[in-house]
This record gives C-alpha cells, structure tokens and sequence, in this order.
C-alpha cells in the first residue's frame, strides 16, 4: 500500500551532528513534522481497519442470508416430499379397499348367476313339459306338501334374486364411487410428482446459486481477512515508527540542551534513558531482594526485556560489564563532575574509553545481578554524591 512506503521513508534515522546547533533545530522541525505525519496515517489505517470490520459484518451477514435461502429451498422440497409419501398411502388404502369391493362384488355375481342358472334350469324344464306357466310346475307335484315345498321354493328364489340384484347394484355403485376416488387420487398423485419434480429442480437450481455465491463470498471474506491483516501489520509499522521518532525527538531536544549548556551539569539536561514509567523513585525504601531499609541512590524505571537504554548525555564511558549486585552495567563520566549508572542490563553495547553521545544505544533492559524482573537502574551522582535524577530530565 501506499502508506507502507511512507513508513519505510519515516523509519530512515536523521544523522545529526552534536555540533550542528541550527540544523538541530531544523532536524527538530522535520521529527515534529513526520510525528504529525505519522498520527494521520495511523489515524487513517484504524479508520480503514474500522470498515473493514464492517465489510467483514456484512459479508458474514450475506453469507447468513444465502444460507437461510438454501434452507428455505430445502424445508420446501421436504414438504412436498412428504406430501407426496402421504398421498401414496392414501392411493394405497384406496387400491386396497376397491379389491375388497371387487372380491365382495364377485361374490354376489356368482351367486347371481347360480341362481340364474336354476331359473334357466326351470325354464327349460316348463319349456320341454310344453308348459310356459309357473303353475304347471305346481301342479305337476305329487301331493299337497310338495306343491306347498315347491311353491316356497319358488317364492325363496324369487326374494333371494331380488335381494342379490339390490345388492349387486349396490356394490356396483361402491364400485364406481371406489374407482372414481382412485382416479381422483391419481390425478392428485400427478400433480404431486410434477410438483415434486418441479420442487427438486427449482432446489438444484438454487443450490447451484448458493454455491456459486457461497464460493464468491468466501472469496470476499478472505480477501477483506487478509486486508485486515495488511492494515494490522501496517498500523504496527506506523507505530513503531512513531516510537523511534519519539526517541530521536528526545535524543535531538536533549543535543540542544546540551549545546546550550555545555558544563552538562544544569537539571534539565539529561534525556530520559528509557521511555519506562518510575517503578520507585529516589531515597530511602524496603530492599526488595534483601528485604533491609536503605538510600536508593538512583530510580528503577520499567522497561520490556531488550529495550534499548540511550546515553542520557554525551561523555566517556569508564565501565562496561559486570559489576556486582548492579550485574551489566554501564558508567558514564560527563563534564561538570557528574555520572550516570545504567544497571542490571541484559547486555552492554559499549566498551571503556568509548566516547558517546546523548541518545546512543549503550545496552539492552535486561535483570541481571541483584533484581527482581527487567527493569534499568539509572543513577546520577554529581561529583561522587548520588542526586535525584528526575530534577535532570
């Protein structure tokens, strides 16, 4: 992004001569300037992390929505398929019932017909004795019981047709009305499996849609994640450019006030060695180790493992390594009788004789010696008496 190359320009580190007294205050200028430059573009990267949040939300809602569609589509042909299983039962029950009409139907047919094959039978014989009456076949009986027999016999016969061809008719009628159901159901169960087949393509159709959108959109949502994390990985470089400006506007205004009071000795003078907050000040307290009360003849001041810790003032360094309960550390003579002690460090960046100037890296925040985590121990001491450093900053 364009921003990143601005980043990269800003993180260049202003070489300034000591004895540059009016260029320092130009190089000071330019460090204010790229500082308020730098709170832009940080405020302009957390703006385009806030939309691309919002992008993310949205793009997330979306997805929601096309999935909600694909369940919709789903929860319908599911309907229709029941409906459809559901009617094929009923068409089942219905087929069943019409066979129990067709069986009870052929049932009373023949016994219709037998009892039409004894009319006919009857008849034939009336025709071969030349008789076309019923009453011959009374009155060819032998005694008075067998025309009373014969005569019930025929009034049975006559009342059982009847009632087999009431019966007949009726079943017929069932019949009809069985089979009109089932042509109903029919129908019904076509239209069903249209609708099904109809419901099964309009879903395909749709989960093709969804997919295709689904695919799209995780596309969006990966691309805006990586976006995200772009801006993520930029705002961290904005700010670790915005600290090194600070340091180099702390090292440039403490270089001015040193050229503008050379003896070095003035409070006021001295650049603050880490940005660490005071963890405990100046003067008497509670040893935190050996657990005695004595002068803290210094400030501990809070600092992450590996910060670096700056030259408070230009001067010669007369100490560099390990030094007793005070572990690594580094001492620094300056003019006008003072020194400063930076203890406990990780490790030393500077070896003795070395000269220095105000704001160089002369070690690293460490916890050696007699300490209780990583923290810098800064001393000043003015012609060998300890003094409260803060007065000097």
């Amino acid at each position: 992004m364009k921003r990143l190359s601005l980043v990269l320009s800003i993180l260049l580190v202003l070489a300034i001569p000591v004895s540059a007294g009016a260029d320092l205050e130009g190089d000071l200028d330019e460090v204010q300037k790229r500082l308020s430059d730098m709170a832009a573009e940080i405020k302009a990267s957390e703006g385009d992390r806030t939309a691309i949040g919002d992008q993310i939300l949205a793009t997330e809602g979306v997805l929601d929505e096309i999935n909600a569609t694909l369940s919709e589509a789903e929860t319908e042909l599911l309907g229709a398929t029941l409906d459809l299983e559901r009617g094929l039962d009923t068409l089942d029950s219905l087929r069943q019932r019409l066979d129990v009409s067709y069986a009870r139907l052929e049932a009373v047919s023949s016994e219709i017909n037998l009892n039409r094959d004894t009319a006919v039978d009857l008849a034939r014989r009336e025709y071969v004795n030349g008789a076309t009456d019923t009453r011959v076949f009374l009155l060819d009986a032998s005694d008075v019981t067998e025309v009373l027999v014969r005569g019930e016999y025929l009034d049975r016969a006559s009342a059982r047709n009847d009632q087999l061809f009431v019966r007949l008719e009726t079943l017929e009628q069932q019949e009809d009305r069985q089979q009109e159901l089932i042509d109903d159901e029919e129908a019904k169960q076509a239209e069903l499996v249209t609708k099904l087949a109809s419901t099964e393509a309009r879903l395909a159709a749709v989960r093709d849609r969804v997919t295709e959108r689904q695919e799209a959109q995780a596309a969006e949502l990966d691309r805006q994640a990586s976006l995200l994390a772009e801006i993520e990985d930029q705002i961290a470089h904005f700010e670790n450019a915005r600290d090194s400006l600070v340091e180099d506007r702390e090292r440039i205004e403490a270089l001015i006030r040193e050229n503008n009071n050379p003896s070095g000795t003035t409070p006021g003078v001295l650049l603050r060695p880490v940005p660490g907050r005071i963890t405990s000040p100046f003067g008497p307290r509670i040893h935190p180790i050996l657990g005695t009360s004595r002068m803290h003849t210094g400030l501990d001041m809070a600092g992450a493992r590996g910060t670096n810790i700056r030259a408070a003032a230009s001067g010669k360094v007369v100490l560099a390594g390990w030094n007793g309960g005070y572990g690594y550390s580094v001492l620094i003579v300056h003019p006008g009788g003072m020194t400063t002690l930076y203890a406990h460090q990780k490790a030393v960046n500077v070896s003795v004789g070395q000269q220095v100037a105000a704001g160089d890296i002369i070690g690293f925040v460490g916890s050696s010696g007699l300490s209780t985590g990583p923290h810098l121990h800064f001393e000043v001491r003015v012609n060998g008496t300890p003094v409260n450093p803060v007065p000097y900053f």
